[in-house]
């Protein structure tokens, strides 16, 4: 018999998840109170997160609560309880274990006819994302977006499910289909406040944009989640984490401002200790570092993902350790880092990760020889340098592209720089020697 009461506490419980700071305590547990028959273990473990419990001690708690004999109960308090723990177990980053409880809870929950309200799919949805099974996430996640039994996903289902959907497309390259996943009517209020379920979906949106050189759109939609999350009192942790705002800001000129929140993400990754946040934070802060100041910092991050399973935030940061060794004369090290990275990435179906990683070998191997190859240019920057060669102004290139005038700037000065040239003039035929070179070479 289901229980018709245990959705909505389903999705009050994933309310819950996002107090985990000590500014919104007293409001969390007056939520928690207002539960018929509290679950105790449920109940210590959230007053441990809300009490700032570091990530180690957390993961040993919930442990505690999942293999306890009586978890999931016969009714909808023990069932959030489960939840409860997978969803913290997954925030610290500890994914083999969350998928473990997942699995189990879902199990446990057919064996009685007891619905999750899909909420645990999409946490697996997310996990699987990190471990690498980037198709699967994202076949999983479309079903959840497709509804079952007839019926559309809750809200706060369609918003999680939208937000990992439009993350494997993203990694996948598929920046079309991200588009109509994200902008799909009704996921986000453009109008209205936003919610723990809106947060994950604006930091896709922002991947996208980025992706797509909308980097003003981007920021905007990253910096609303970050306040959102700091609104609902939510510490670093698996899905919130904003440095790829800071990258933003960096492209953008905004220098100044990309430092600042730089070192406010490390400083809040590092109270929180969940490795993935704060190995994207120290090799964020480490691309924006220069010379031999900013290896420490990968270093720590490669540190972290030596035995980490999530293989996406492996790959991001043998990226960066190769491009930070690269630049700072480390050719060897640096191609031992991005062939790995290159390897793990294809591996995997993480199309983009694999082609960033391939031009950045394909870079080091032009410095080394002497010689310019085609693919040294991003394609983004090869397009941008073709239609400038071809007479373009930058205004109608950030036109045609549907860019900024920035992001077209940019472009050309990074393509400036690898093929060696200080002027426009100078593009056609350095264009032009660059594909004989390649040619030759290949």
């Amino acid at each position: 018999m289901r229980d018709p009461a245990l959705g909505p506490r389903l999705e009050a419980t994933a309310v819950w998840i996002a107090q985990l700071s000590p500014s919104t305590r007293d409001r969390g547990r007056a939520r928690l109170d207002t539960l018929e028959r509290p679950h105790l273990a449920e109940k210590a473990l959230l007053d441990q997160i809300w009490r700032g419990t570091p990530a180690e001690h957390i993961g040993r708690l919930t442990g505690d609560l999942l293999h306890r004999p009586r978890v999931p109960a016969g009714d909808s308090t023990g069932w959030s309880a489960g939840l409860v723990a997978a969803v913290t177990l997954a925030h610290f980053d500890r994914l083999a274990e969350t998928r473990q409880a997942v699995l189990t809870l879902r199990d446990a929950a057919s064996q009685t006819d007891t619905t999750l309200a899909g909420l645990d799919l999409c946490l697996r949805a997310a996990v699987d994302y990190q471990l690498g099974d980037i198709a699967g996430a994202g076949d999983l996640a479309l079903q959840l977006l497709s509804g079952t039994d007839g019926q559309r996903p809750t809200r706060m289902v369609q918003a999680f499910a939208g937000a990992v959907r439009a993350e494997t497309l993203i990694a996948q390259g598929a920046l079309d289909a991200a588009t109509a996943t994200v902008e799909e009517p009704g996921l986000i209020d453009d109008g209205g406040a936003d919610t723990i379920a809106v947060i994950p979906l604006l930091r896709a949106r922002g991947h996208l944009r980025i992706a797509q050189d909308r980097l003003e759109e981007g920021l905007a939609d990253l910096l609303r989640g970050r306040r959102a999350a700091a609104g609902l009192g939510l510490t670093p942790g698996a899905w919130v984490g904003w440095s790829s705002a800071v990258t933003a800001l960096h492209r953008l000129g905004r220098t100044e401002e990309a430092l600042f929140m730089a070192r406010e993400e490390l400083a809040g990754a590092r109270s929180c200790g969940a490795p993935a946040p704060l190995a994207a934070a120290l090799r964020t802060l480490g691309l924006l570092t220069p010379g031999p100041a900013a290896l420490p910092l990968v270093e720590e991050a490669a540190g972290l993902m030596e035995d980490f399973p999530g293989q996406l935030e492996k790959v991001r940061t043998q990226l960066t350790y190769g491009i930070v060794l690269h630049r700072v004369g480390k050719s060897a090290a640096a191609r031992e880092q991005l062939r790995m990275a290159a390897e793990t990435s294809g591996v995997h179906g993480a199309h983009v990760l694999n082609r960033r990683a391939i031009d950045e070998l394909r870079s080091i191997e032009a410095d080394t020889t002497g010689r310019r190859s085609r693919t040294v240019l991003t394609p983004q920057q090869q397009r941008v340098a073709e239609l400038a060669a071809e007479g373009m102004q930058n205004e109608e290139i950030a036109q045609k592209l549907f860019v900024t005038v920035k992001t077209v700037e940019w472009h050309l000065t990074q393509a400036y720089r690898k093929l060696g040239i200080e002027s426009r003039s100078a593009l056609s035929p350095a264009l032009a020697a660059a594909t004989l070179d390649y040619a030759k070479s290949a």
